[in-house]
Order: C-alpha cells, then structure tokens, then sequence
C-alpha cells in the first residue's frame, strides 16, 4: 500500500527525531485522564481497561503515575467523527486514526480517536490499544520516530496488548523528557534532600496497615513508611516524589474540593494540590 494513504496518526511530522519543538512536557508527575465519551463498537468497561492498559505502559518506564476521573483532566479523550473544533477534521474511514495534542495549556495532552473507524480488541480493522499507546506518547511530548518498529511510528501496526513493552526507541524518548521510574537506579546517584521513606512495605504483607488512605475520584491512595500506592495501578512510590512538601510521614489524609488533598502530618497539617 502506498505509505501516503496507509491508516496513520494525524499528528503532523516535524524534523526533531522524537520530540515536538521546544519538547514540551508536563511539569508534575501524577496526571488526570477522562474519557468524555466511549465508542459503541466495544463495551464502556473494555474501552476503559484498554485506555488504562495504555497508560500503564508509560507508567511503567517513567515516574509518572495516570488517575482517571470524571472532573476537568489533564489529558481529555474522546470518540469522534469529522469537524469537531479543533482544526484538525477526521476524514471518514482509513486514513488518520487518531490525533493528539503536546503538553501544554488548553487542548494541550488531549487525545481524539475517529469514531469513523471500527475499533477492535484484536488484528481485525484497528486495535484500540495500538492508537492509545502511540497517541498517548503524543500527549506526554513524543513526535513521531524514524524507527519502524517504535510505537512512535506514523504508520499504524497492531500491537498485541498482553504482554506488550514499549520498544527501546519510545523508552529513551520518554526518558529523555521524565527520566527514568522510580528506584531505577543510575549512576552515582545523589541522596534526595529531607528525611528518606523507610523500607518500602510489601504489597503482600498480611500484617501491614496503612498509615493512611484517601478516596480521590476513581482511586484510592493508600500511605504507608512514606510511599504511596494507587489501587488503580498497583504502582508504588514515594511520598516525596509527587508532593515534595511533605517532609515526614504521613498520619491522616482528605480529598478537598475534587482536585485537592489535605494532608495530617503530627500536629501539621500542610496543603497539596
């Protein structure tokens, strides 16, 4: 098939190898996602386990965590057909797949799937895992790669979702832009600054109590020696690493207003947003 009409992603080239100009990139690391809308072509619970399957794996090489929510997110996703505002039409069937936006103000992070298309769990029309790795990429700061077997790649190619790893072109490109997950270790690397997290717990620990919980929009944070888990990911850091105010652990913990979390530390109580 000629490579000009091949289904691809309608983020347009440019000539960085990896990155759009100026690499933009999130400033925080906990970031929000909400579907506004799922396509019929699956179920509302196949399209969300896809869609956080897909940030998963770009959680999993970087320090970044995802949440979901129902409220305004950072990254806004949406099934839709033709014109829809944003000066970059769908074109029907075939064609552009998809398209995101780079990180920044507004519509920056947010990701559009073309409703046009028949989305699939499998090989047949497109996979819907396949665009959301490759389109979230986008939302994180990544442009297309010269390398064909890259996630990152303009054309389209079915990615089996179980199982599945980021190939190592799309991994230093996003390392490049968040460094590297948690606990990886580096060379000579320099103690953080304050009071270190204890021994992180054990997930399996049948004698482990949190030291902490709280409820935020569709998932729970449990606090524990000064690390963090989210349900949602099973995904384990330090306090530290997302709110760096926090200078010891942690006793008590409250969503306020939606988007913001107060925190009981002793007799203190510093606020986070």
């Amino acid at each position: 098939m000629d490579s000009a009409r091949m289904p691809r992603c309608g983020v347009t080239d440019t000539e960085e190898f990896s990155f759009f100009p100026d690499k933009p990139k999130f400033a925080k690391k906990v970031l929000s996602f909400r579907l506004q809308n799922r396509t019929p072509d699956l179920s509302a619970t196949v399209v969300e386990d896809i869609i956080k399957r897909a940030f998963k794996v770009w959680a999993d090489v970087t320090p970044l965590s995802f949440i979901q929510t129902t409220a305004f997110a950072d990254i806004e996703m949406k099934f839709i057909a033709g014109a829809h505002g944003d000066g970059n039409a769908f074109d029907g069937q075939g064609g552009v797949l998809a398209h995101a936006f780079a990180p920044g103000p507004g519509i920056g992070g947010d990701v559009h799937f073309d409703e046009d298309e028949r989305w699939t769990t499998s090989n047949q029309e497109f996979n819907l895992f396949s665009v959301a790795v490759h389109e979230i990429g986008h939302s994180l700061g990544l442009g297309h790669s010269s390398d064909q077997n890259a996630v990152m790649y303009r054309f389209y190619r079915f990615q089996e979702i179980n199982g599945f790893k980021l190939p190592a072109d799309d991994v230093n490109g996003i390392q490049s832009l968040y460094g590297a997950p948690v606990g990886t270790p580096g060379p000579n690397p320099t103690p953080a600054a304050g009071p270190n997290p204890t021994q992180q717990p054990s997930p399996c620990d049948p004698n482990l109590f949190a030291d902490a919980s709280v409820t935020t929009n569709n998932d729970i944070l449990l606090f524990k020696n000064g690390f963090v888990k989210s349900l949602m990911t099973s995904q384990v850091i330090p306090v530290q690493n997302i709110w760096q105010n926090i200078m010891s652990n942690i006793d008590a913990a409250v969503q306020y207003r939606r988007r913001s979390i107060i925190f009981f530390t002793g007799y203190s109580f510093p606020f986070c947003l």
